[in-house]
């Protein structure tokens, strides 16, 4: 991806010089990669707003559409982390981008419910393995003392792809009519071919390592392979199915539940929630966008003061509770405004926590069964994804509200938080018993 040098420029360490190019080449490939995919994911919320009429989607169907992505995800992720340690970050992570853009242009054309169910799987199938994949690749290149930045810079994308999502949305919805296809068809289409592009551009550029990357120096390789030796002789040496079965990844994954169930769930729902409320639907994609901004702000701060702190396990926990805090306001105060503001205050939690929430599994596991670990975690957090958005749109439409939704979302986002505060002495005790 650029010209090899001989050497650091005069003054910087090696390691320092191979962090910055590592900073400098590989993380704004990621940060893209993470835009787009979850744009890819969260579209259908805006989409929402017009399609659900034209395919006659309830909130139940819209729900359960919404969720069943996550079940092709789920299904199919630790299958793709195996595949990653036999291809390489460049090839797979590049085969899951084309995937997933071609699946989420396909979107563009279902006809009702069965063929919307269908599509979602297919882009959850087609998605998974992305995060687990990105999070190994970014482990090879960064230290522990720089992978909550690293992490944070990443996913920044999350709610970066919620801010431009809604006025995005807006913008393409103006093209109803152009070719006889409706706005919310071309949002889909548009919206799927940057992932193509950078798909490609990882197979043909990506180095699949330090060992790879062309505008690395000989000493700076070297220095940042011992780093990352030494780091890598600290952590616990699994198997795939020691990994998979590990008590500790187990209990991981199950506050990962708490970390993603109010960030899939309001994603997904929140342009309907505000459009109850009574914005209209061009109000509705920039209201929408405000909670994100908030957490393109917890994404930049948190996972800077974990590193600066060394208290990940706190600063998870502290990122969780003020999630959880703000859905279960959301859900009681009455006020539109007052409401996005709890929704602001509920982004910034869950985002500032997510990438502090993933150094936690990636500090702790090497070896071969690493990647299968970390995709573990993300299967059963993913089991939130998976039902969190179906209960929400049932729960409304058994009620014709979202408060009850929301009260049960901020429940298990909680439950994380009180997880994760015990994780230290869970540790001692679960790891104890690795063999």
């Amino acid at each position: 991806m650029a010209v090899s040098r001989n050497a650091a420029p005069q003054g910087v360490t090696p390691l320092d010089a191979a962090l910055h190019g590592a900073g400098r080449h590989i993380l704004p490939w990621c940060l893209l990669a993470f835009l787009f995919c979850f744009l890819d994911r969260i579209n259908v919320g805006y989409a929402s707003l017009t399609m659900n009429a034209d395919l006659g989607l309830g909130p139940a169907a819209f729900g359960f559409g919404s969720s069943i992505f996550y079940l092709g995800y789920i299904g199919f992720e630790l299958p793709s982390n195996a595949a990653f340690n036999r291809f390489g970050a460049r090839l797979w992570l590049g085969r899951i981008m084309l995937t997933w853009g071609l699946v989420s242009a396909g979107m563009a054309f279902v006809q009702g419910e069965t063929s919307f169910y269908v599509m979602r799987f297919l882009l959850g199938a087609a998605e998974a393995g992305f995060i687990p994949g990105i999070m190994l690749y970014l482990r090879g290149w960064f230290p522990d003392s720089r992978l909550g930045r690293a992490t944070g810079l990443c996913f920044l994308a999350i709610p970066l792809a919620s801010v431009i999502g809604g006025p995005l949305a807006v913008a393409l919805f103006q093209l109803d009519g152009v070719m006889g296809l409706r706005g919310w068809q071309w949002m889909f289409l548009i919206e799927a071919a940057p992932s193509l592009l950078i798909g490609l551009v990882y197979i043909l550029m990506l180095p699949d390592g330090p060992d790879d990357a062309a505008f690395l120096a000989a000493a700076e390789r070297a220095a940042l392979a011992e780093a990352m030796r030494r780091e890598a002789a600290g952590r616990a040496g699994l198997g795939f199915w020691a990994s998979i079965s590990n008590p500790y990844v187990i209990l991981l994954g199950v506050i990962n539940m708490g970390v993603l169930a109010p960030n899939m769930t309001l994603t997904l729902w929140l342009p309907q929630i505000l459009k109850a409320q009574g914005f209209t639907t061009t109000q509705t994609g920039f209201v929408a966008s405000i909670p994100y901004l908030a957490g393109m702000l917890g994404m930049l701060i948190w996972p800077r003061l974990s590193d600066r702190l060394g208290n990940r396990i706190g600063m998870a926990a502290g990122a969780l509770a003020i999630a959880a805090s703000g859905v279960a306001a959301a859900a009681f105060v009455s006020d539109p405004w007052l409401k996005v503001a709890c929704f602001t205050v509920a982004a910034f939690g869950t985002y500032g926590g997510n990438p502090t929430f993933w150094t936690l599994p990636a500090r702790v596991f090497g070896g071969s069964g690493a990647g299968a670990g970390l995709a573990m975690v993300s299967c059963i957090g993913t089991l939130s994804s998976a039902f969190g958005p179906w209960t929400v749109g049932w729960i409304k439409q058994a009620t014709g509200s979202f408060d009850a939704g929301l009260y049960l979302i901020a429940a298990v986002t909680a439950t994380g938080c009180l997880l994760t505060a015990a994780l230290p002495a869970a540790r001692r005790h679960l790891l104890a018993r690795t063999p």
